[in-house]
């Protein structure tokens, strides 16, 4: 099919302009983890101010992974420290917010959707 990729760019592009605070979610998987710092820069370039980065959870992840974690996150921080300079504010989220909603004990729903199939079998 017709790749969207650019009407996408457009559309955030116009959302930039109009909104504040514009924030972005790129999911990365093991095919795609290598470029983080690429995509960190592609979306600053734009003007996205607020970049989330979250793993996908539902990608077969490999043992061995050929990239190093480390490297890759102090690019994304070379960068970010690079923008500070240049005045440019941005703000990366590197830990996956799914995270926090676990050690939080996960969605209200989940435990909602769970007392009732206990008690109130569906």
């Amino acid at each position: 099919g017709k790749g969207s990729f650019s009407n996408v760019v457009k559309n955030l592009q116009k959302a930039i302009e109009q909104l504040d605070g514009v924030q972005v979610n790129a999911v990365y998987g093991p095919e795609t983890i290598n470029f983080l710092p690429e995509i960190v820069s592609f979306f600053t370039q734009l003007g996205v101010p607020i970049i989330h980065l979250n793993l996908n959870i539902n990608a077969s992840w490999p043992m061995e992974i050929n990239c190093n974690i480390q490297d890759i996150y102090m690019k994304v921080a070379n960068h970010y420290i690079q923008s500070y300079q240049s005045g440019q504010e941005i703000a990366i989220n590197l830990i996956d917010s799914k995270i926090i909603v676990f050690l939080k004990g996960g969605y209200v729903l989940d435990h909602l959707y769970l007392y009732k199939s206990q008690y109130f079998p569906l």
